[in-house]
Formats: C-alpha cells, sequence, structure tokens
C-alpha cells in the first residue's frame, strides 16, 4: 500500500497514517473504520492479505480504479469483518472470478458455512451496500444472498457477466435498490419482487429476461425507477403501475410487449397524480390509439413512444385539459398515427419561451413525429420565427403527407409536401379501363421539395419514350427493389439483441435518461429540422 504519511519521531520504519489518508478515518480509539481508495489510479491485485489486519472497518471502497483479483477470495478475506463491514464498493475495476463462488476459509470448519457464497456470509452480518459494478465477474446471483435475516439493502451489480434468474425476494426483504443492467440474466422477474416493501430502484435493463412484467409490482408504494428495457418481455404493460404515484422513471423500450391496459388510454384521470418525469414505451409492438393518459403527468419531461404500431389522431384536449405541461423530448416517430400534428403542442412549455429559472439543463427540445402517416398544414408553431431562440430545436417530420404549400418559416425542416389540388381522380369512361392503371400523365403526385427549387425545364417534349429511357426506367426498378431489401434488412437489424452507441451518461445533461444505448440517436444537422 502506498505511503501517505510518516510518524519520524517513532523510531521505526516510515508507515502509512491511514487515519489521515485521503477520506479514511479512524474512531476515538485509533481503529481504522473506513478505508477509502476511491479514484486513486490504483494498479495492483487487490491486497487479500494486508486488509485482514484490520479487525474494525466497517466501510471500504475501492471505486474506479484497476484493481485485480477474484471476486469470491475477495469476500472470503472479509467474512471476518462480517459483524462491522456495512459498505463494500468494489465497483469499476478489473474484477474476475464466480460470484457465486463458495467461501473460502479455512478457519471456518462450518461445512454449512463454507458452501456459502462469502458475500452472502457478510450479508447475515452487516453488510447494508454491495457494489461491484463494471467489473468482469461471472456466476449466478446465490439465493442466499437474499434469505430471511439478510441485511442487504442494495446490490448494484451492473456491467457484468452475471448469468442465472434473478432470485426469489422473501417477505422480509429489507431491500432498496437492485441493479443487474448489462448481465446475460434470463428467466422471468420474479412476481416476489413485490415483497420488497421498500425497493426503490430495480434495474434490469440489456438482460434476456423472459415472461410477463409482473402486476405485483405496482404495490411497491416507494418504487421510483423501473427500468426494464432490451429484455425479451412480453405481454402486458401492467395497469398497477400507472397507481404508483412515486414512480419518476418508467423504460420498457425494446421488448416485445403487445397490451396496453386500458388506464394508459384514457386522459381522465389519466396520470394526473403521477410522478413521472421520463418515460419510454418504444420499440415494442403496441397497437391502438394515441395513449392520452402520458399526456395527463404534470412532470413528464422526456417521453419515448416510437417504433411501434400506434394509429389514429392525437388525442384533442379542451381547453382545461393537461396536455404534456412539462415535455421538452418527445418521439412518436415510426408508427401510424394519422391527422394532423394538434393545435396543442403550440400551447405548452415545449414551443414556448418560459421563464429562465426552469431552463437550467433544458436548452434541447427535440419533437420527432417522422414515418407516420399525418396530413395537414403544419401549424404556426413550426415556424422559424416564432421559435424561443433561447432553445435548440431538433425536429423531424420526414415521412409524413403534410400538405403543400410549405408555410414561410419553416424551410428548415427539408420536407416534401403533398398537393392534392394536383391529384387527378382517375374517372374510366368504360368497364374494360377500370382494370388499366393510370399512366404517369394522368396521375401527378404535386410533390414538392422545399430543399430546392426545381424548375419545369426538364419536362418532356415528346409522348413517347426512347429505348433509353425504357432501359432506365428498367434500372430504376432494379435498383428499388434492392433498396427495399436493404431497408428491410436494416429495419429488422434494429430489434438485435445487445445495442451499442450512446452511453446514458453523455445525454443525461440535456435529454436526461435516455433509453438504453440505442443507436437511432437524435441527429442534429442540417435538413433534418435542426434549428438553433
Amino acid at each position: 500500500m502506498p505511503v501517505a504519511s510518516q510518524n519520524l519521531s517513532s523510531g521505526d520504519s516510515p508507515y502509512t497514517d491511514f487515519c489521515n489518508y485521503g477520506l479514511s478515518t479512524c474512531n476515538d480509539a485509533g481503529h481504522l473504520v473506513r478505508l477509502d481508495f476511491t479514484q486513486f489510479g490504483l494498479f495492483c491485485d487487490f491486497p487479500l492479505q494486508e486488509i485482514q489486519e484490520f479487525q474494525y472497518l466497517t466501510e471500504i471502497s475501492f471505486q474506479s480504479n484497476s484493481v485485480t483479483g477474484d471476486i469470491s477470495q475477495i469476500g472470503s478475506a472479509l467474512v471476518h469483518l462480517a459483524a462491522n463491514l456495512t459498505t463494500l464498493d468494489l465497483s469499476d475495476n478489473f474484477l474476475t472470478g464466480q460470484f457465486s463462488g463458495q467461501l473460502q476459509d479455512a478457519s471456518t470448519s462450518d461445512p454449512q458455512t463454507q458452501s456459502f457464497s462469502p458475500f452472502c456470509y457478510l450479508a447475515d452480518g452487516a453488510l447494508v451496500f454491495l457494489n461491484f459494478q463494471i467489473n468482469n465477474i461471472t456466476g449466478e446471483i446465490p439465493n442466499c444472498l437474499f434469505a430471511a435475516g439478510s441485511s442487504l439493502k442494495a446490490l448494484l451489480a451492473n456491467s457484468n457477466g452475471l448469468t442465472g434468474t434473478i432470485p426469489t425476494i422473501p417477505k422480509s426483504s429489507q431491500l432498496e435498490s437492485l441493479a443487474f443492467s448489462g448481465n446475460h440474466l434470463d428467466g422471468p422477474i420474479p412476481a416476489s419482487l413485490s415483497n420488497a416493501t421498500y425497493l426503490t430502484t430495480f434495474a434490469a435493463q440489456n438482460n434476456y429476461l423472459s415472461g410477463t412484467i409482473p402486476e405485483s409490482l405496482g404495490s411497491l408504494p416507494l418504487l421510483t425507477s423501473l427500468r426494464l428495457s432490451n429484455n425479451s418481455l412480453t405481454g402486458a404493460l401492467p395497469s398497477t403501475l400507472a397507481g404508483v404515484t412515486t414512480l419518476t422513471e418508467l423504460d420498457v423500450s425494446l421488448n416485445h410487449l403487445s397490451l396496453l391496459p386500458d388506464v394508459w388510454w384514457s386522459s381522465s384521470p389519466g396520470l394526473s397524480s403521477s410522478s413521472l418525469t421520463y418515460a419510454a414505451i418504444n420499440g415494442n409492438s403496441f397497437k391502438g390509439p394515441f395513449p392520452a393518459a402520458f399526456s395527463t403527468a404534470p412532470n413528464l419531461t422526456i417521453f419515448y413512444m416510437d417504433d411501434n404500431a400506434f394509429s389514429g389522431p392525437f388525442p384533442n384536449p379542451s381547453a382545461n385539459q393537461a396536455f404534456f405541461p412539462s415535455l421538452r423530448v418527445f418521439n412518436a416517430s415510426h408508427n401510424q398515427l394519422t391527422g394532423p400534428l394538434p393545435e396543442a403542442f403550440g400551447q405548452i412549455n415545449f414551443f414556448q419561451a418560459v421563464n429562465a429559472t426552469s431552463l437550467l439543463g433544458a436548452s434541447i427540445r427535440y419533437f420527432g413525429v417522422a414515418d407516420n402517416e399525418l396530413t395537414g398544414t403544419l401549424p404556426a408553431y413550426l415556424s422559424a420565427s416564432t421559435l424561443p431562440q433561447i432553445f435548440t430545436f431538433s425536429i423531424e417530420l420526414q415521412g409524413n403527407n403534410f400538405s403543400c404549400p410549405i408555410p414561410q418559416g419553416m424551410e428548415y425542416l427539408n420536407l416534401t409536401c403533398v398537393d392534392r389540388a394536383a391529384i387527378a381522380p382517375v374517372q374510366p369512361s368504360t368497364v374494360e379501363n377500370m382494370g388499366n392503371a393510370p399512366s404517369p400523365s394522368s396521375l401527378q403526385t404535386g410533390t414538392t421539395s422545399v430543399e430546392s427549387n426545381t424548375s419545369q425545364e426538364s419536362a418532356q417534349s415528346g409522348s413517347g419514350l426512347s429505348s433509353g429511357a425504357k432501359a432506365g426506367i428498367a434500372i430504376a426498378v432494379v435498383v428499388g427493389v434492392v433498396g427495399i431489401a436493404t431497408a428491410l434488412a436494416f429495419c429488422l437489424g434494429r430489434r438485435s439483441k445487445k445495442v451499442g452507441g450512446w452511453q446514458r451518461e453523455s445525454l443525461e445533461q440535456d435529454f436526461g435518461a435516455y433509453p438504453n444505448e440505442r443507436t437511432n440517436t437524435i441527429e442534429l444537422q442540417e435538413g433534418r429540422g435542426y434549428f438553433q
């Protein structure tokens, strides 16, 4: 261990005074009770032998170093502290080994105790907080870790290689936080999780969990964060979760959910009593109308519902009805929504400059409804002249059927529009003609791009097609078929099991919690609705 200070008056060789070393502390008797090497830049093995010299430790932290070692051996080296050790933080290192490995302590003669994981032995003692996320630890989560009488309140095991299933939770559980994200866990979410009545956070995204989301999770009175994205969950989004008024973060994106109970459709009462600030239901198989209940959540700032099969128009709230009052990031792209964009969006803070005290950390606004079946005239609140200059907007509307002309001030959207007046109705004069498709000259699409004003100089000068033109059409058809196949392969690839890309922390400054490192990120580019 490094030398921190020297006591030259002792006459002995220099030694480390841990009582005055960083955040490490001693009690009044001079015994070291807190050993803190957080972010010390250590490149070494875990000090298995040296740690046993300390008998009174209650807190140990080696967080964010490059410490190596076997997790089972580390646990075994700490069992002598079981009566006192409350906090153990080994996160963000290079630890390996089996978390479920057996106790390796020759001084313990009880064969039943030796068959346990050493961490079960610690949890049966005083251990309250265990954090070993961001390592290379494998194996299963031992059932005894949550056994009756366990003192454990928080287990943070994100970003490892854990396998197996989530253990059953007993009724006497004191658990407050469980985090298993980024592992290889499979099987169902245990309904017994509702026995952890003190639970505030359950994070299990980026695993291989299957089955349904238990309705019993809605009975957790203190639940604030539920993160289940990028698994293989099926069935319904439980209606009971709508009644958890403490819930601030709900992320069930990138699963195979298909059912939304009635409580999620209705705007009355909706989620008017909810504390939700972040909701992500994107990347599932939900069908039906717009889930209007979310629009009533008073604190919802980020809402992702893209990549589903929602259809029909946006809700049309009454004058005194809440409609996304706190929204700043909204994505409903890649659905089947129809009708015009509602004027109600223009009445909320999203497109309005609010008082400066509410703008901290919220300088970016994202609005995505691309690739739906929306029609009508673009509303005035999208005009560059009306958008608050204090925000940076990213607006994606492409892939819809908005009417021409594109209003002045909306050229930055780079949209095409449909001139419906130019679409000539086909009226066959005879029964025989009804089976013939209209020629290109009899049916005009009236598509106009606001990116460039294409002149009419390229109009055909003759009525017939040359052989070169026919060959060009044939080539275009082949290219089109290849393009469709490529697009289909890309779409199928979007639902691959593990999703890379941005880390949550890199986006939270402006967008808050971002759903599961998705690769289809917001593109702040010229020509894609970027306006600053």
